[in-house]
């Protein structure tokens, strides 16, 4: 059976890598039980993500966040 693909926004990827936010358990747990799930990030999820993640934490978390995704 084909891997399910799920669409992904910038709430969930911040949720997902970032430890204080309010939702981090609940994005790890998804994660965690759908693993066989492919994540489709558009391109301006991505450029979101990215920007907040220079904006709020650092350029170097920016580009780490960038290579995972």
């Amino acid at each position: 059976m084909p891997s399910q693909k799920i669409l992904v926004d910038t709430s969930a990827l911040i949720a997902f890598f970032v430890k204080t936010e309010l939702h981090h358990k609940t994005a790890k747990d998804y994660v965690a039980k759908h693993l066989s799930q492919e994540w489709i990030v558009l391109e301006t999820v991505f450029d979101e993500t990215v920007t907040w993640f220079r904006a709020r934490i650092s350029s170097q978390a920016s580009i780490q966040v960038g290579e995972v995704l």
